[in-house]
């Protein structure tokens, strides 16, 4: 006759190893509260993660704040100008300044730009300091005859695959991409592969066509813009006076604002059972915060050509 002790010590037993049993995954998820800060002080309880609807256990939710390797992705092609006017150079610059300004001494960052096939891409660049004036003036020659957006988000998540640190790419643009390889799904895809986040500076507006039936159809290229930020659990950013002039309009500049979110995110370790799914939703219960959270565990795979990789030069040939 067994024991019930020996019984019950048999059950905890097997439960500890069927635990142990189950991989983990963590994800990493940024919290911001109603001024764009991060929230720095939840507790594990206060996240809810679910996996195709599914409830997912969270195991641990740590906080500590890493250093960043990061991109901004500028675009300066014609239409991108266009639709800001004569605040072009200024945007670009605050957006520039923004990534510069907020990194330590352990980041990286550089600087890649969109117009015209060449696909150009900076080095890592001095911190703290102010290189990109004259940077972006020579930008304004290059050729801007089009507008490959999602080629230069995937060149310049690639450009920081090497990089041990927490990656972030800050695009600027207003969505108007023309010849370009990648779609948009490609590049979000990519940047999920590579556990980079895009954070995108939306600038442009939407457009108008007229239809032949006299009605006027509205092409809302924001949604694209959205769609690759909430797919990489990047902050989607809005054009705003912040980066239209060279005063802020407040004390955390925009920009800023993404990177911090970036650098003091969470890592949520989650245990998935055998074939939970793959479409990822993390909930914070805390009032008034925006969770940015990839939205998939496992993106497809996406391969970049040799072709694509062959137009990426570097930022001192643009000249």
């Amino acid at each position: 006759m067994t024991k019930p002790g020996a019984c019950l010590a048999a059950a905890l037993f097997c439960a500890v190893v069927a635990a142990q049993e189950v991989p983990t995954r963590d994800v990493i998820v940024s919290v911001v509260g109603a001024d764009g800060k991060p929230v720095p002080d939840l507790r594990p309880d206060e996240f809810q993660v679910f996996v195709d609807d599914r409830r997912i256990p969270v195991v641990s939710v740590t906080r500590s704040d890493v250093p960043l390797s990061m991109a901004a992705v500028i675009d300066m092609s014609g239409s991108s100008r266009l639709a800001q006017s004569r605040f072009a150079d200024e945007r670009s610059e605050s957006v520039v300044d923004g990534v510069l300004k907020d990194a330590t001494a352990a980041d990286t960052a550089r600087l890649a730009r969109v117009g015209g096939m060449d696909l150009f891409i900076s080095p890592p660049l001095p911190l703290r300091t102010q290189p990109f004036t004259t940077r972006i003036s020579e930008a304004h020659d290059c050729p801007v005859s089009s507008s490959p957006i999602w080629d230069a988000v995937a060149a310049a998540v690639h450009a920081l695959t090497g990089d041990p640190h927490r990656r972030l790419v800050v695009l600027a643009t207003d969505g108007r991409a023309t010849a370009t390889t990648l779609s948009v799904a490609d590049a979000a895809h990519y940047a999920l592969q590579m556990q980079t986040a895009v954070s995108v500076i939306d600038v442009g507006v939407s457009l108008t066509i007229p239809q032949w039936n006299g009605e006027v159809a509205v092409i809302e290229r924001a949604k694209a813009l959205r769609w690759l930020a909430a797919t990489t659990g990047g902050a989607y950013i809005p054009d705003g006076p912040a980066l239209r002039v060279r005063a802020a309009v407040d004390s955390y500049p925009l920009v800023r604002r993404a990177i911090a979110a970036r650098r003091h995110a969470y890592s949520v370790t989650l245990r998935l059972p055998a074939g939970a799914g793959n479409a990822l939703s993390v909930i914070v219960t805390r009032p008034e915060t925006t969770v940015l959270a990839p939205s998939l565990l496992d993106a497809p795979p996406v391969e970049l050509s040799a072709s694509l990789l062959a137009r990426v030069g570097d930022w001192e040939k643009c000249k």
